[in-house]
């Protein structure tokens, strides 16, 4: 078993949070909390974990990540029911809060009803897994916009979420941690190995690149990266270890029925310029696939134990190799 204290996950009502609840499970943790704005998403989250079996203790809770006494409040009741936090396991992230709020219904329809008049937006679900559709025609859609035209409510909106309430997770947490006496993961790890606490934030390939026209986001990502880098190089020597995991497009299978449908429409007509943010082709990656939530959980495993002990203010992307290839 790699872990053997307690995690909290927030973000864990779906995807990529979801699926690190799930490993955390597996990889020996003896108690975790998940917690996430959707109460009954992990409230389904609990109860996969328990299918899991291994005994782990588990405390469900609705978050608000932007609010302080919120961030405070959970912290605090995992101690409180747990006895320590060992590992902060970081997954809340919104992409494009408008469009974050369409039903999959609705999502359906579009596709269905307005095509060929196709719409083009991404939507970013908390778990991480970008999703595509599309949308031209006489319809407009501000979603997408030109920094200069980018309304600031929005960029508001997506940095409490994503930088503040990241900060706010990552300081919380770091000041438990500090009260924790240090000790390694694995039993038979020498001592230097140990730590007081590991946190993994989830960032985005975005965190070091660019997608057009969604400066928040990418500004959010970019000050995800700086909070880890910064939080892990001031706490080092209190052997509290702070890193990201950088997924790229995760499998999902709303991503599949995009992907078809983006190669069955540029067999018909070849892709323009003005479309070039988003090929058919954006789904490749030298690997020859996109990452499975699972893959990008088992990143968040190994940076939270102590097999990355000298580990820390760092980043290790998951996306097949594409950011390298493209």
């Amino acid at each position: 078993m790699l872990l053997n204290g307690t995690a909290l996950v927030t973000g864990a009502g779906s995807g990529i949070g979801r699926a690190v609840a799930l490993a955390c499970a597996a990889g020996g943790c003896r108690a975790i909390t998940v917690a996430d704005k959707n109460l009954e998403g992990v409230q389904q989250t609990e109860r996969l974990v328990k299918e899991i079996g291994n005994k782990v203790k588990i405390l469900t809770l609705s978050i608000d990540v932007s609010e302080v006494k919120a961030v405070e409040n959970t912290v605090l009741r995992t101690v409180e029911a747990f006895g320590s936090l060992d590992y902060g396991q970081r997954a809340v992230s919104v992409f494009v809060k408008f469009f974050k709020r369409i039903s999959l219904f609705v999502y359906w329809l579009i596709n269905r009803i307005l095509q060929p008049l196709t719409l083009q937006v991404f939507v970013y679900l908390s778990s991480s897994a970008e999703v595509t559709s599309s949308f031209k025609g006489k319809i407009s859609c501000k979603a997408r916009v030109a920094t200069a035209k980018y309304p600031m409510e929005e960029y508001d909106d997506i940095q409490a979420v994503n930088a503040r309430g990241l900060a706010l997770c990552t300081r919380a947490e770091i000041q438990a941690m500090l009260k924790q006496n240090p000790k390694v993961t694995i039993d038979s790890y020498s001592s230097l190995r140990a730590q007081r606490g590991s946190i993994v934030n989830i960032a985005s390939t975005c965190g070091s690149n660019v997608i057009p026209d969604l400066f928040p986001y990418v500004a959010s990502k970019h000050t995800v990266m700086g909070i880890t880098k910064a939080a892990g190089v001031d706490h080092a020597t209190d052997l509290v270890r702070i890193n990201a995991v950088c997924p790229g497009l995760v499998e999902t299978p709303m991503i599949a029925a995009r992907r078809k449908q983006l190669q069955d429409r540029n067999q018909e007509t070849p892709t323009t310029s003005s479309e070039a943010w988003a090929p058919a082709n954006m789904y490749n990656t030298p690997l020859g696939r996109l990452a499975l939530a699972e893959e990008v959980a088992d990143t968040c495993v190994f940076l939270a134990s102590s097999m990355s002990s000298h580990i820390t203010a760092s980043s290790i992307t998951v996306d097949g190799g594409r950011t390298a290839a493209y």
